[in-house]
């Protein structure tokens, strides 16, 4: 693990709660995998925009195994961890799209959750569409998070 998150994985609806729990802010986003090129570049967007902000913990949430998880972190050279969710809890509770393919009966869609003091306070769930290539673009823009980010700590 390479960033300031302690849970290795989510299982179970209380392990998102932990997560929360773990900081005054945190930004919780789910993407599609480690075969999908737009979101490692989105990832590597939030790490360079978001990384300056030391009291915000960032955790990247997939369907990707452990192993997995954690070589894109290195590959990418995050500064956030990233921990699979291979049970899909996020869809259950947090109601994130899911797709199927690439290897995987289903996988997360890319979404954004933003809490402050374990309040959700602001959300951005993709839908995939045609016009989306299926839920792979017209992502929130980064700077709006760091925006939003910025609003909670002022």
């Amino acid at each position: 693990m390479t960033g300031k998150n302690k849970i290795e994985e989510i299982n179970f609806s209380e392990d998102i709660k932990r997560i929360v729990d773990q900081s005054p802010i945190t930004l919780l986003t789910s993407y599609r995998g480690k075969w999908c090129p737009f979101c490692r570049q989105y990832l590597s967007e939030l790490n360079r925009v978001l990384k300056s902000e030391g009291d915000v913990l960032i955790v990247g949430v997939s369907v990707d195994n452990t192993t997995e998880c954690q070589q894109l972190a290195k590959k990418l050279k995050l500064e956030f961890d990233l921990i699979p969710d291979e049970n899909l809890v996020m869809r259950d509770q947090l109601d994130v799209k899911t797709g199927k393919g690439h290897g995987k009966e289903a996988y997360l869609q890319p979404a954004v959750f933003l809490y402050n003091n374990g309040e959700l306070v602001f959300q951005w769930v993709q839908t995939p569409k045609m016009l989306n290539f299926g839920g792979a673009i017209n992502r929130l823009p980064v700077q709006q998070i760091f925006e939003e980010v910025q609003k909670l700590q002022m």
